[in-house]
């Protein structure tokens, strides 16, 4: 299997904290994604993310556990949301790492996800083959 490291534009979207949960949706555009290699960009956004369809990828976060932290405290939890992504919606569960900031919080989440759960065909290459499961990390600075 070959594993490829991409990046994207940062999320955007909503979220809000109550009474000790995190609720929101954050949507990612599919077509800033950038693996370093043009050619396979181009391949991986109109054969197999078929951005022109599916322009992005958006989780909603509903009841996550979100920690009162003071500055420079840090806690990870545990967390589940549903992701919508080429035309399918499935839930997906990971960790996220809480840092609190003067200003907000720094939020790394983590999750994996299989590409054949949201009917995204595996890509290959002279028989190589893409894994089929993917890690998925997302750095965000929330503001309070």
């Amino acid at each position: 299997m070959l594993k490829i490291h991409g990046e994207g534009t940062g999320p955007s979207g909503e979220l809000s904290i109550e009474q000790g949960t995190l609720t929101g949706k954050l949507k990612v555009s599919l077509s800033n994604l950038n693996t370093g290699i043009s050619m396979r960009d181009t391949h991986m956004k109109e054969k197999y993310l078929e951005t022109s369809k599916y322009p992005d990828a958006e989780l909603s976060l509903n009841k996550v556990p979100f920690p009162e932290l003071k500055t420079g405290q840090h806690e990870s939890v545990p967390f589940k949301g549903v992701l919508a992504l080429h035309g399918v919606s499935r839930p997906v569960d990971g960790n996220a790492e809480i840092e609190a900031r003067k200003d907000g919080y720094h939020v790394k989440s983590q999750f994996k996800l299989n590409l054949s759960d949201f009917k995204i065909e595996i890509p290959s290459y002279m028989g190589i083959k893409v894994a089929d499961t993917v890690e998925v990390e997302v750095p965000i600075d929330v503001t309070r």
